[in-house]
């Protein structure tokens, strides 16, 4: 097994090991949460993987990866994820591309009828700690807002990668788009929205 793939969080592979993953059976409704090491509410399903990536059943749920010991998680690559590009992905399913535009083949996930937001320094403490380095603009009118519907972190360090933007697409009701170049990043920080303004996750917006 490869141990060369870069870790999706502090994008480096001198702490990544080679690690057996325990996945889900069936992608949830929402087919967007993943887990770290199983922390979150949602993981990546064998139905998410390519046949070459599973075990026979009944060992089909587990899967080879990557476990960064510096961050605590376990990741894959997204080559082995059914219509994943060839970049490396935590452990979890990868979001939908935006097909065209300014965010072309970026990871992109929907949450509808979000509640007041969390202030934006916390969101990008989560995805890259306390004292990450980042860059931000957004639409928030004073510290503390909770009522911002656009929102762009960036972390300096590595700023093609690891980047989030958040966007509404649509007022009424509120749907607010969150896209990265990384499928960690885009799964990760819709996750900590839902969780900490509510709202339902979407795969595509408008609903097909």
């Amino acid at each position: 097994m490869r141990t060369d793939f870069a870790c999706p969080r502090c994008g480096s592979s001198a702490h990544a090991t080679p690690k057996l993953l325990l996945i889900a059976k069936h992608a949830p409704v929402y087919g967007v949460d993943f887990g770290e090491g199983g922390h979150w509410p949602y993981q990546l399903a064998s139905d998410e993987c390519l046949p070459q990536a599973l075990r026979e059943p009944p060992l089909s749920q587990f899967v080879d990866g990557c476990y960064c010991s510096s961050c605590g998680i376990g990741f894959v690559p997204a080559s082995l994820l059914v219509g994943a590009a060839p970049e490396n992905s935590p452990q979890g399913g990868t979001t939908p591309r935006h097909p065209e535009g300014p965010h072309a083949g970026d990871h992109v996930g929907y949450l509808r009828n979000p509640g007041a937001r969390p202030e934006f320094g916390t969101l990008a403490a989560h995805l890259w700690g306390a004292d990450s380095d980042i860059d931000s603009d957004g639409n928030s009118a004073y510290s503390g807002d909770a009522g911002w519907t656009e929102l762009t972190l960036v972390l300096r360090a590595a700023p093609e990668r690891q980047r989030v933007d958040v966007d509404p697409v649509s007022h009424d009701p509120l749907v607010l788009a969150i896209r990265s170049p990384d499928a960690s990043l885009a799964t990760r920080a819709l996750a900590y929205l839902q969780e900490h303004a509510g709202g339902t996750i979407e795969r595509c917006w408008p609903l097909e």
